[in-house]
């Protein structure tokens, strides 16, 4: 049974008024010490980024509350396999024995389709898991409830992943699923490689940026010197990648919503230092992966890895899964994401989270118990039990689960918000619906030859400039 919220002192119960500042004023002399302790684990971690000081919230921002009254949550999900049911019933049970008033039914569908024909069909939801693309769809449409204000009163927004704060910024999502990716690499596809550098002969380190992929791919063997990518969906992905890290977000007001406009609705592809991240971008693809690679879907990509056909794999987490499986220990290892020319990984992530649709009998209820559901200690034993990623910095305090091998480099990533920070389409506009598929296509133009580099910012800042004229400016200022 996991511990109570009142004896670890994490729990964020809804308070509000003069016990909720008490709580407050508990929890921020405990966190210096708490942010002191992370940081000699997590070894680079920002404290600004981590561990910045919830101000006392005026009237007028949003608290979590549970009105005392008599309801019935229902919880839809359609993905959670018996084990993470059972740990979500076991959240719920310990909410009811806080709240005993307030019946949390979990309902099981089949998928999200049939969990959309449901909310369409007018039958009661309160919470539900949704993809990042459905949410950012119901986002438009004005169906599912703004998340970001409760993050100014909410206790556990200091222990927040940057990741997980920018799922509720863009998509009004707690995540209970994060998809990011990082660099796995052959060791032994590497051992025994010297190369020159600064006039020594080195080892052929590890690729911790963009230049250094480049760099292994011209001196490990031709046979396997390339870097695998699922290039059959995720080509603007790796472009957006590759722009934000070399060309930097200076400039833009919101990164984790609109990290293509700057602050006066200009776009980042009408800069000049994005023209040169453009052409870094085309030479790497054409130069580094395998033209194959530009169809592959992720199974087809972590093949090609683990048959030896490359030496170098961009994937996400589960990936090391079967890399387990399949290979030594001593064969593989994994890395962060490639940094750019500004010292940065920024990269987009994809989600499935909890959402609260506006149409729910107890909207307020649900945002009180899904903050509760994710708590540090919470959703780190959630998580745990899932084996998916925490959302919060402090999970390898909570649980030493969370420094094992080959999770540790991803809760690294999602602790060092600085060196690996998140970055968002601008995916509010309805301007955002069909254009991954128009853009998937012109960059396979201009990768082709069919269409120029600067012919694709033209088309990027021009698209991008009549949704920002046609629907006006839909981030906040930060």
């Amino acid at each position: 049974m996991l511990e109570s919220c009142a004896e670890n002192g994490f729990e964020e119960n809804g308070l509000s008024g003069k016990d909720q500042q008490m709580r407050k004023q508990r929890y921020q002399k405990i966190l210096p010490l708490f942010m002191a302790g992370l940081l000699v684990w997590a070894g680079g971690c920002t404290p600004k980024e981590a561990s910045a000081p919830v101000e006392s919230a005026p009237e007028s921002k949003a608290y979590l509350e549970n009105s005392g009254e008599e309801e019935t949550l229902i919880l839809a999900q359609w993905s959670l396999d018996r084990s993470g049911i059972s740990a979500l019933e076991e959240i719920a049970e310990k909410y009811g024995a806080d709240y005993p008033q307030t019946q949390v039914e979990i309902l099981t569908l089949e998928n999200e389709e049939a969990l959309l024909a449901r909310l369409q069909g007018g039958e009661q939801i309160d919470l539900c898991e949704l993809t990042g693309e459905t949410a950012g769809s119901l986002v438009r449409q004005g169906s599912i409830k703004e998340l970001s204000p409760y993050l100014e009163t909410w206790l556990g927004a200091d222990t927040l992943s940057s990741t997980a704060k920018q799922a509720v910024e863009q998509l009004c999502l707690l995540p209970c699923s994060v998809k990011q990716e990082a660099l796995y690499y052959r060791k032994d596809l590497f051992d025994g490689i010297a190369v020159t550098i600064n006039g020594k002969l080195v080892e052929l380190p590890v690729p911790g940026t963009w230049e250094e992929v480049d760099l292994a791919v011209k001196n490990l063997p031709e046979d396997c010197a390339g870097l695998a990518v699922s290039g059959g969906e995720g080509l603007l992905d790796l472009l957006d990648a590759v722009l934000w890290s070399n060309a930097g977000l200076s400039g833009v007001e919101s990164s984790n919503t609109a990290a293509y406009y700057l602050a006066d609705g200009k776009t980042i592809f009408s800069l000049e230092r994005t023209e040169k991240a453009m052409s870094l971008f085309t030479s790497l693809i054409k130069a580094d992966v395998p033209s194959e690679a530009l169809s592959w879907t992720e199974e087809e990509a972590l093949n090609a890895f683990l048959e030896g056909k490359t030496a170098m794999l961009l994937a996400d987490r589960t990936a090391s899964q079967k890399i387990s499986q399949e290979l030594p220990e001593n064969a593989w290892g994994v890395t962060g994401y490639p940094s750019g020319a500004m010292g940065k990984a920024v990269l987009s992530s994809g989600f499935t989270g909890w959402g609260i649709p506006v149409s729910g009998a107890s909207a307020e209820t649900a945002a009180h118990f899904l903050f509760f559901l994710s708590s540090d200690d919470n959703n780190t034993h959630f998580a745990k039990v899932m084996d998916e990623m925490p959302i919060h910095i402090s999970a390898p305090l909570v649980d030493s689960f969370f420094k094992e091998p080959r999770r540790k480099v991803f809760v690294e990533m999602a602790t060092q918000g600085e060196k690996y920070k998140p970055a968002a389409i601008p995916a509010r506009y309805e301007a955002y619906e069909g254009f991954r598929e128009e853009a998937d296509a012109r960059i396979r133009q201009t990768l082709s030859g069919e269409l120029s580099e600067k012919e694709l910012l033209s088309w990027l800042d021009d698209y991008w400039q009549k949704a920002y004229e046609q629907e006006g400016k839909l981030w906040k200022e930060k």
